[in-house]
């Protein structure tokens, strides 16, 4: 996704960029059953990964979005103001309800894609 805000009265031409605009240079994600506290009937999975990203051009803003199984995991922070060679590290942990997500902890799979705004 490629935004570029301008006034409608300008005839700005805007390069068209041929190469990924990010680069994803380390990426380790771990999803674990997690025991409830005491008290609580709610049941989650522990999800933790981290992720290292270089910045192949100037940005305005960076999103990491992180799918698990095809579900995207709701704890995602952007990166504003990156410059072209600046690496950026993601470290995030949190939980995803077993109500709502059937993830066999035995064999899933996590991807990370970026959105950015230039």
């Amino acid at each position: 996704m490629i935004t570029v805000s301008a006034d409608p009265g300008d005839a700005l031409m805007y390069p068209v960029v041929t190469l990924d605009p990010w680069t994803l240079e380390t990426f380790e994600c771990t999803v674990e059953e997690e025991e409830p506290t005491e008290g609580s009937t709610n049941e989650f999975y522990a999800v933790d990964y981290h992720a290292a990203v270089t910045a192949e051009v100037d940005m305005a803003e960076l999103v990491l979005l992180v799918y698990i199984d095809d579900y995207l995991f709701r704890e995602h922070h952007p990166v504003e103001n990156l410059t072209e060679g600046q690496t950026v590290n993601y470290w995030v942990g949190g939980g995803m309800s077993k109500s709502a997500y059937d993830i066999d902890v035995n064999n899933y799979d996590c991807r990370a894609i970026a959105t950015w705004t230039y």
